[in-house]
């Protein structure tokens, strides 16, 4: 029996969602800028309308991340620079205070530059669009041993309920960029220290949704 046809295979990944993580260099100095003019800046105006040197600074950072990951992601050559729109606003968690589930649908992709993020101060969670999902990826083992995240808790007693909530959990720095499609839902926790957490949200559009 021959089997050479027969075992051509087209494997998809289907559904999976994909979410950029940097660290902007040398951010410090940066951070201190957009911090100290933190309290010009009105929640209703666009971020990158404002023309502050820092400001223009973080909006260069922006752009070239998001054109080199999305060359990357489409494996292709052809810059996105010139078929983006960029928009951001300020944002700030008081202490106490948190950012409740939700999403951006208008916006292609999202984004979060981090100012300010005092320790205790809240992660931020990104829900799994598939719902109440918590598959064990056979792939996500340890490589000595062979089996998954789950599979070594229940071994040795440390299954926890936090780890079948369908979500990813990320702790941001100063510095943090984070970008991902705008259909995912998010949250951040409480702000659990004494200070403001800063942040810049920041939404992409396509002239030509070519992505």
């Amino acid at each position: 029996m021959n089997t050479n046809n027969f075992y051509k295979t087209e494997f998809k990944s289907l559904f999976s969602t994909p979410l950029w993580v940097t660290q902007v260099p040398e951010s410090a100095m940066l951070n201190e800028q957009l911090f100290n003019i933190r309290n010009q800046i009105k929640y209703e105006i666009d971020y990158f309308s404002i023309n502050e040197p820092a400001i223009k600074q973080l909006k260069e950072h922006v752009t070239n991340f998001v054109n080199s990951s999305l060359m990357s992601y489409y494996e292709t050559d052809e810059s996105f620079l010139h078929d983006m729109v960029l928009t951001g606003r300020q944002h700030s968690i008081l202490p106490n205070k948190l950012d409740s589930p939700h999403h951006h649908l208008s916006s292609m992709l999202v984004l979060v530059y981090y100012i300010q993020v005092p320790a205790l101060s809240g992660d931020i969670l990104f829900h799994d669009p598939r719902g109440s999902v918590r598959w064990e990826d056979p792939m996500l083992c340890s490589l000595k041993s062979h089996k998954t995240d789950i599979s070594i808790a229940k071994e040795t007693g440390k299954v926890s309920p936090q780890m079948f909530r369908p979500f990813h959990r990320l702790t941001p720095k100063p510095g943090t960029l984070i970008m991902h499609p705008g259909y995912v839902t998010h949250q951040v926790e409480p702000n659990l220290s004494n200070d403001v957490r800063l942040s810049i949200a920041i939404s992409i559009h396509a002239k030509s949704r070519k992505y």
